[in-house]
């Protein structure tokens, strides 16, 4: 019986001491306010912020009008389809400062107090082909309802596709959501209920391979995993399983064989609270 009791005292101990050290690195109002500014004048189109560690919530409060993150984990092959990265990083637990300065040449802004800013300028930047969001209005949406052909999605309204059935949530568009790692820009794409496919064909693009992303967005109460599929000329590229509540993946597709337009499906054998998220790049 002392054993699990022993257990509990030692988590509440650690829980403690990680609490305490994070809040020993808290960083001044005024220090964050200083480096926003200069972060501001410094921040050209297509620049991306991003705020290390993740649990820092200020910068977004006055930084959060421009493009910024805050990631729990570092995605390279995201990071590197912006020249430049503005980079607040504050000296707290879970800082990856480190493996950002890794993905290009430093050029230091400022320092604050416990925060510093600096920018990146990306080694080798990636410059997709083609980006799903950004080019939604040119793909093509279908719905497979079952006895009979898959039905057009084709009431595009400027920012989003509405299929003919339960609209509210079976619709593909444009969003800026929670998801674990924060607030980020992607593409609602509810799965249909009983299974049926809800698939998204992309505008023929040059590149070697997809960086495909997805994820259940915090108000998500899924009952069941959602099957993502990338398909071409009939071939399946990809195969793979969103688990509810899994946050935010991405995988690097090979774009090998077929040929044609890219298929990007989502299916889920129960689809009552899969609010789903995605987001696709075909890179060089």
């Amino acid at each position: 019986m002392r054993t699990p009791l022993l257990i509990v005292v030692v988590a509440i101990v650690v829980s403690s001491t990680l609490s305490a050290v994070r809040c020993a690195h808290v960083a001044a109002q005024a220090d964050f306010e200083t480096v926003a500014g200069v972060v501001r004048s410094a921040y050209r189109e297509g620049d991306l912020i991003v705020v290390t560690p993740f649990h820092q919530a200020v910068p977004r409060s006055l930084l959060g009008d421009l493009p910024l993150i805050e990631p729990r984990r570092i995605e390279p092959d995201s990071l590197r389809m912006h020249q430049r990265l503005l980079v607040v990083a504050v000296d707290a637990v879970g800082s990856a400062r480190d493996e950002l300065e890794a993905l290009g040449t430093v050029e230091p802004l400022v320092s604050a107090g416990r925060v510093d800013a600096l920018t990146v300028v990306v080694r080798d930047p990636q410059r997709p082909t083609f980006h799903l969001r950004a080019g939604l209005a040119d793909v093509q949406v279908l719905a497979s309802y079952g006895g009979g052909d898959p039905v057009h999605c084709a009431r595009w309204d400027g920012s989003s596709f509405r299929c003919p059935r339960d609209s509210d949530w079976n619709w593909v568009g444009r969003v800026t959501l929670n998801l674990e790692d924060g607030p980020r820009a992607c593409v609602w794409m509810h799965p249909l209920n009983g299974g049926r496919e809800l698939s998204v064909t992309m505008p023929e693009a040059p590149g070697s391979r997809l960086l495909l992303g997805h994820g259940f967005v915090l108000s998500a109460a899924a009952r069941a995993p959602v099957q993502v599929e990338v398909r071409r000329g009939g071939m399946r590229l990809y195969a793979g399983e969103a688990m509810p509540r899994s946050g935010w993946q991405t995988t690097s597709i090979a774009l090998d064989r077929g040929s044609g337009p890219l298929v990007l499906a989502v299916k889920t054998n129960d689809n009552g609270g899969a609010h789903f998220c995605v987001d696709a790049w075909v890179l060089p």
